[in-house]
């Protein structure tokens, strides 16, 4: 996402008299929303007006909740709707201006929770300008370019990247893979904190899942979608390569535990077949968390931001060193 939007009125807000859209990739469409400014102070810095969306809520327990987007400015619906003006900018970009010593990237560390589905207890480190002590050498590691759209479809840049040539290596080894985006074994992933689930062509997920004791294709109510399930006393390996470097994903993240309203267990794959909510003619999968929380993610913006170019047309020079993966322990 490129917004910050809080469910519930935020004390000594300012209205704009403007009102944008709010909608998330799978369907939950939250209708019209006011854009508003307010101080905001986050990560040790602050922002004066600080424009962003209020979102309606019955359940007093989402009040005061929100999400923060950390995609490039350019796709931002709060700066499109009070017509592209600097002040409109989404709040890392008004950082970067407001504190211009501040070097330009955040980094993420996902924790990890209890892996039954409904449990939304989850922890996590973000970071703007610094590195974790205990990942400092994440400015040491490959350095993945983010595939950088042309000026005209700019509004719908995200971070998305290209693994390496069959960059997914299953159980039985790397899979034979082909792009819609490139035409090739190198497929296009849009890399998404939000994403409980890693988004996979289906062909991907039968190599992976397929093979397990009690493997099947299903749907299941409440998980949303067709997707593979299996016995519980088992996980497979699965690996992601991106520049150059392999990254092994935790057996017991490449799989989740659902509980049924009858308490029966069922253990589901967490890279799951891509859900028609998730598809998008600029990428071929996602990596969300189940890939994510074996990771320390540092993501350059270059000149991807506001502060630095309005255009993206050179954002593919070695300068943007975008994505840096580092192994997490």
């Amino acid at each position: 996402s490129w917004d910050l939007w809080v469910t519930g009125p935020v004390h000594n807000a300012t209205d704009t008299g403007v009102n944008t859209s709010i909608s998330f990739a799978i369907g939950a469409d939250q209708g019209t929303c006011p854009v508003k400014k307010a101080e905001l102070n986050i990560l040790g810095y602050t922002i004066p007006e600080q424009a962003f969306m209020e979102v309606a809520s019955d359940d007093p327990d989402q009040a005061g909740r929100g999400l923060i987007g950390l995609s490039p400015n350019s796709g931002s619906l709060i700066y499109a709707a009070l017509g592209n003006q600097s002040s409109a900018d989404s709040p890392f970009d008004r950082i970067f201006r407001e504190y211009p010593s501040t070097p330009q990237f955040f980094t993420f560390h996902l924790g990890r929770h209890n892996l039954t589905v409904g449990d939304q207890k989850n922890t996590g480190e973000l970071t703007l300008g610094s590195v974790l002590p205990q990942y400092q050498d994440v400015t040491n590691q490959p350095k993945v370019e983010v595939f950088v759209l042309p000026d005209e479809f700019a509004i719908y840049q995200h971070w998305v990247v290209f693994l390496d040539p069959d960059g997914i290596i299953g159980p039985n080894g790397p899979i034979k893979l082909k792009s819609n985006i490139t035409n090739n074994g190198t497929l296009v992933s849009l890399v998404d904190t939000g994403f409980t689930l890693a988004q996979l062509p289906q062909y991907v997920n039968g190599e992976i899942y397929s093979g397990l004791k009690g493997a099947k294709l299903e749907n299941v109510t409440g998980l949303g979608g067709e997707l593979w399930t299996f016995d519980c006393d088992q996980a497979p390996n699965v690996t992601i390569s991106l520049g150059g470097q392999l990254y092994p994903v935790h057996p017991l993240d490449s799989s989740r535990v659902f509980i049924e309203d009858n308490n029966k267990t069922i253990c589901f794959g967490a890279f799951q077949p891509r859900i028609p909510g998730a598809n998008d003619p600029t990428y071929d999968m996602i990596l969300g968390e189940s890939f994510l929380t074996n990771t320390y993610v540092l993501v350059n913006y270059g000149n991807l931001t506001d502060s630095n170019s309005t255009s993206t047309s050179n954002s593919n020079s070695n300068s943007t060193d975008p994505l840096t993966y580092s192994s997490s322990p």
